[in-house]
């Protein structure tokens, strides 16, 4: 009995053995812990603390002090995809667009929901003349949210500059279904179609602008214009003639029906729009100076003699 009782007092303490280096262990874990807690929020602070200088020099133009501050910001929190983007967007600033697009790709990867960090990334690959990747990202872009439709026009203009018109008029298409008729879409379909040489396709395109937006002259004078280039005179004065049956007081049609008759030679009309749309007080004075200055030079020199005495 006194074996037994002895041997449990010499083992009573390793009893707790392990419960005791288990506590430890948890305590130089939770210390460790706090440790490092504590360094990633040292590294925040300054991370930011830098980051707010760099948007200081920024404003003001400083763009190597940006740069700095912006790359040591970077150093200290390295997944911040605001940080990269910053970064990329002074090396652009900078001429510097080659360097700019790791940092741009960085930020647009880490933070896909960014649509900014993925316009920086087009933005780039347009000045390092790399149009049709930067088409891809704005094409993703309009595609994947209707909140981006805006970028349709930016969109087309690449494909058109590229060469790509058939890609252009889909994106164009798409961009008048979510906004309606539109000229700014209107006028770049017109300009693809002239260029496919389908001068049908445009004027089709000039006269649902007219049918759009009745009453607004622009839209005729803007098929007239396509018309008169075309060799269609006789569509356009019938287009012309057709909008001042309508709209009497638009002195622009007026100007634009003198030219038209004039150039079919039928000097009786032309003289009868002439007067009428210079009779006007609605007429652009520019206008006026430019038409009256265009007569004076056709006239022979005696009549002007007589004209201005």
């Amino acid at each position: 009995m006194k074996l037994s009782i002895i041997s449990v007092r010499i083992l009573f303490p390793f009893l707790f053995l392990p419960l005791f280096l288990l506590n430890l262990s948890n305590a130089w874990s939770q210390d460790r812990l706090s440790r490092r807690e504590a360094k990633q929020q040292e590294n925040q602070t300054k991370s930011t603390r830098y980051f707010i200088e760099g948007e200081k020099a920024l404003v003001l133009g400083e763009l190597d002090k940006a740069l700095f501050y912006f790359g040591k910001s970077d150093e200290f929190m390295p997944d911040q995809p605001a940080v990269s983007y910053k970064i990329a967007e002074t090396l652009v600033r900078s001429n510097q667009a080659q360097k700019a697009l790791p940092y741009a790709e960085k930020a647009a990867l880490a933070d896909t929901e960014n649509k900014y960090y993925a316009l920086m990334v087009a933005e780039i690959y347009s000045n390092l003349k790399q149009p049709l990747k930067a088409a891809e990202i704005l094409d993703r872009l309009t595609s994947d949210s209707e909140k981006n439709q805006q970028y349709n026009l930016d969109l087309a203009s690449i494909y058109l500059q590229a060469g790509e018109f058939d890609k252009a008029l889909v994106v164009l298409d798409r961009a008048e279904e979510y906004y309606g008729i539109r000229d700014q879409f209107t006028v770049q379909k017109q300009r693809i179609y002239l260029r496919k040489n389908n001068l049908q396709a445009a004027i089709e395109e000039g006269q649902k602008l007219v049918d759009a937006f009745p009453g607004n002259p622009n839209y005729v004078l803007n098929l007239v214009e396509i018309l008169y280039n075309n060799a269609k005179i006789d569509q356009a004065i019938t287009l012309v003639e057709g909008e001042i049956a309508k709209y009497p007081n638009q002195p622009e049609l007026q100007m634009a029906a003198y030219t038209l008759f004039k150039e079919k030679g039928q000097a009786e009309k032309s003289n009868q729009f002439l007067l009428s749309g210079m009779g006007s007080a609605d007429l652009d004075p520019e206008v006026k100076a430019r038409t009256f200055l265009s007569i004076l030079n056709e006239m022979q020199t005696s009549d002007r003699i007589a004209l201005l005495d």
